[in-house]
């Protein structure tokens, strides 16, 4: 009866031994893969163009790349220990946009928004802003923000609405009408002010 207890014993510590070694080999793997993820992201985080930053989870900056640097003007140093938004907002940032943004990192759930922020200069410019919380054991660990300069994305469709803008007014001071033919269907589609000025009531009449 001792021997075969023995013998269990001896099954049953081999068996944990392995379990112990199974557990800790995967452990292993998990260390080695978040490894190279973080070394990946910080990769990324170092050679991107895209401004980046991260910050603790009361929003205060951790850190912040070289391309964020010279798209704001502010320096890591001059970063650090603040809140982005207390140093980069301004007179042209949207209340309301600003309002999403810390409801979103109240929430803590990834969000987009486009937004204007100020160069330490005083210049402002638009920004494509993507954050996303970093969880750690199901706890708050940091937020990482990507920011893309879009100014000239913004400036040239601001110039484009305008231009059309003006072409209406146009129109409207000077009696001009314009149309625009379908090619798939050969129908016509005039202006808003085509009617008066040409002063047709019947809608059906400037279809060809």
């Amino acid at each position: 009866m001792l021997f075969r207890s023995c013998l269990i014993s001896k099954k049953e510590d081999t068996t944990y031994t392995i379990i112990r070694e199974l557990r800790a080999a995967q452990t292993l793997d998990k260390i080695n893969v978040l490894k190279e993820q973080s070394t990946l992201l910080t990769d990324l985080a170092l050679s991107t163009t895209m401004a980046v930053l991260t910050a603790n989870p009361k929003g205060e900056v951790i850190w912040v790349n070289k391309a964020h640097s010279e798209i704001s003007g502010y320096s890591l140093d001059e970063m650090i220990g603040k809140k982005p938004g207390k140093i980069l907002q301004g007179p042209l940032s949207n209340p309301d946009t600003i309002k999403k943004i810390s409801e979103n990192l109240r929430k803590q759930i990834p969000f987009s928004e486009e937004i204007v922020n100020y160069h330490k200069n005083g210049t402002p410019y638009w920004i494509r802003l993507i954050i996303t919380p970093i969880f750690k054991n199901g706890k708050l660990d940091k937020f990482i923000s990507f920011q893309e300069d879009i100014t000239k994305e913004v400036k040239n469709k601001l110039e484009l609405e305008d231009s059309l803008s003006n072409l209406i007014e146009s129109q409207r001071i000077g009696k001009l009408c314009s149309w625009v033919l379908d090619k798939n269907t050969f129908k016509i589609e005039w202006s808003s002010n085509a009617h008066e000025i040409l002063d047709i009531k019947d809608s059906e009449s400037l279809t060809y």
